[in-house]
């Protein structure tokens, strides 16, 4: 529960941070705002691997008929997040519109990885 309030929080500062970017990008503390844009997707990923462990280790809040390999092939994608995350932060110091597209293509990749295929088989859900 105390997750889930913690994914919100970060999901709810996305459009807050969004803007920032966009206001400051052209502004001589583009890095800041660029990097606090990143800093906000990469605690979302870090708290989204918290709480997606959570949910999949030994099948606590997911299906039991979901296949072991299908829960580990979900783990290692969802690694990506937190690691692109953090060379964003680091890059907003750097080339601050570059650390944006970053972000850009991870979302890119995870709404290609998401809906070109199902993360879980038919008919099964979380419990």
């Amino acid at each position: 529960m105390l997750l889930n309030g913690i994914l919100l929080i970060f999901i709810v500062l996305i459009p807050f941070t969004t803007l920032l970017a966009s206001e400051h990008l052209t502004k001589s503390d583009a890095q800041v705002a660029a990097a606090v844009y990143c800093l906000t997707y990469l605690a979302l990923a870090v708290v989204w691997n918290i709480a997606w462990h959570n949910a999949s280790h030994h099948h606590n809040l997911i299906d039991e008929n979901i296949p072991e390999s299908q829960i580990q092939r979900i783990t290692r994608e969802d690694l990506i997040a937190p690691i692109i995350g953090g060379v964003s932060v680091v890059l907003a110091f750097i080339i601050p519109i570059a650390s944006i597209a970053l972000i850009l293509a991870m979302a890119i990749f995870y709404g290609i990885t998401v809906t070109g295929g199902e993360r879980f088989s038919r008919g099964s859900s979380f419990n």
